[in-house]
C-alpha cells in the first residue's frame, strides 16, 4: 500500500467563524509532506460534509446560528462559507498536489484545487 486517504474536518479547522487554524495537529500540509517523505501518496477528502460518524459530519456548529439555514443544500450562506473553507484548504494544499511535485493525487472538483 502506498496511498493514504485523509478527511479535512471543517469543524476542526474553523471552530469559530472566520478563524482558521492549520497549525500543530491541524497542519494538514505538514501531514502530506510527512507522507511524501515516506514515499506515500495522499487522497484528500475536504468535505464540507465528510462522514456521519463525526459530529455534524464535520460541519462547524456555528453554522446553526444562522436562522433558517439549510445545511448540505444550495443555501446561499452555506455555499458562501463552504467556498471560503475550500479556498483556505486550497491555500494550504495546492503546492502539494502531484502537478506541483507533491503527494496529493486526487482533487475534488470545484474550488479546492484548480
Amino acid at each position: 500500500m502506498n496511498t493514504i486517504c485523509i478527511y479535512i474536518f471543517w469543524n476542526i479547522h474553523e471552530q469559530r467563524e472566520g478563524q482558521f487554524d492549520f497549525t500543530d495537529n491541524n497542519d494538514v500540509a505538514e501531514f502530506c509532506r510527512l507522507a511524501q517523505k515516506d514515499d506515500m501518496y495522499v487522497i484528500v477528502r475536504p468535505g464540507p460534509y465528510v462522514c456521519a460518524e463525526w459530529e455534524m459530519g464535520g460541519l462547524p456548529w456555528w453554522l446553526l446560528k444562522k436562522k433558517d439555514i439549510k445545511l448540505r443544500e444550495r443555501d446561499p450562506y452555506f455555499m458562501e462559507r463552504v467556498k471560503l473553507f475550500e479556498e483556505k484548504v486550497g491555500e494550504q494544499l495546492r503546492p502539494l498536489t502531484i502537478q506541483n511535485g507533491g503527494p496529493i493525487i486526487r482533487k475534488r472538483k470545484g474550488n479546492f484545487v484548480s
